[in-house]
C-alpha cells in the first residue's frame, strides 16, 4: 500500500518506458494532474490495483484523480485488469476524469470497478480526449458523478478521433446534468450486452447523451428507470443511434428517448 504524505506530489510517474503495477492499494495521493499515476508516452498496465480517495488538486488544466495518462502516439496504452478506482475526485471548475483522464492512445479496461468517483466539470469516472481508443468489458459504474457540466460515468467531448466501444458492464447510480452514464459528442460508441440502470441526468439524456454526428448503436442491452427532464433513457441530437434487440423502459420523467434534429 502506497500513501501520499506530500500533497502536492503524486504517488508514480510512470513515463517514457512500460511499467506494470500489480496488487496494491494507491491511497491518499493528491497533485495539479494524476493524483496517484501520471503516464507520459510510455506503456502502464494496471492490474489488482486499489485506487482509494485520490484527487487532482483546485488548480487549473487539471484532471485525473487517480490517473493521468497522455499517450501522445496511438499505440500507446493504458491497460486496467481487476482494478478499483473508489472516491477518486477532480474538483475543480477546470478538472475533468475523478478517476481517470486520457489523452491520445489505447485505454483498455476489463473486470474493473469505478466506484463514487467525482469530477466537477465532465467525466465521473473517465474523460477522454483526442485520438483515444477505449474498451471497456465486464466491468462496473456505480455512484460516480459531475456537478456541473456532462458524462457522470464516463465523458468524451467534440473528439471526432476518439472511439467507445463497451461490452458486459453495468452502469448505475451515476447523475450528471446531461448524459448521467455517458456524455459522447462526435466519435464512435458501441455499447453491447450492458445494463444502464438508475441513472440520472438533471437536463437531459438519464443514461446516455449522445450528440453532433457521431457512429453510435446500441445492442443487446437495457436501460430501466434512468431519469431526466428530457430524454430519460437516451437523448440524442444532430446524431443517429442504431438500437437493435435492446431494451428502453420505466424512465420516471422525460420519456424514453428523445432526439433533436437527427
Amino acid at each position: 500500500s502506497l500513501e501520499s504524505g506530500t500533497p502536492r506530489f503524486n504517488l508514480l510517474n510512470a513515463s517514457y518506458a512500460a511499467f506494470e503495477i500489480r496488487n496494491v492499494t494507491l491511497k491518499n495521493g493528491a497533485s495539479e494532474a494524476g493524483g496517484a499515476i501520471t503516464g507520459y508516452a510510455g506503456n502502464l498496465t494496471v492490474n489488482g490495483v486499489s485506487f482509494v480517495d485520490n484527487s487532482v488538486l483546485r488548480e487549473s488544466n487539471c484532471g485525473g484523480g487517480a490517473i493521468l495518462f497522455l499517450g501522445e502516439s496511438v499505440d500507446k496504452k493504458l491497460r486496467i485488469v481487476n482494478s478499483e478506482f473508489r472516491h477518486n475526485t477532480a474538483d475543480d471548475e477546470n478538472c475533468a476524469g475523478g478517476a481517470i483522464y486520457i489523452n491520445g492512445g489505447i485505454l483498455e479496461i476489463e473486470q474493473s470497478r469505478f466506484l463514487d468517483n467525482f469530477a466537477r466539470t465532465s467525466g465521473g469516472a473517465i474523460a477522454l480526449d483526442i485520438n483515444t481508443s477505449v474498451t471497456i468489458l465486464d466491468s462496473l459504474f456505480d455512484g460516480n458523478a459531475v456537478s456541473v457540466s456532462a458524462g457522470g460515468a464516463i465523458s468524451s467531448s467534440f473528439t471526432p478521433s476518439t472511439i467507445l466501444t463497451i461490452r458486459n458492464t453495468t452502469f448505475t447510480n451515476n447523475s450528471a446534468v446531461i448524459g448521467g452514464a455517458i456524455y459522447k459528442a462526435e466519435g464512435t460508441v458501441a455499447i453491447s450486452n450492458s445494463t444502464f440502470f438508475n441513472n440520472m441526468a438533471t437536463v437531459e439524456g438519464g443514461a446516455l447523451h449522445l450528440t453532433n454526428s457521431g457512429n453510435y448503436s446500441v445492442v443487446n442491452s437495457t436501460f430501466y428507470q434512468n431519469n431526466a427532464s428530457n430524454g430519460g433513457n437516451v437523448y440524442t441530437t444532430y446524431a443517429s443511434l442504431t438500437v437493435i434487440n435492446s431494451i428502453m423502459a420505466g424512465d420516471s420523467n422525460g420519456g424514453n428517448c428523445s432526439a433533436y434534429a437527427v
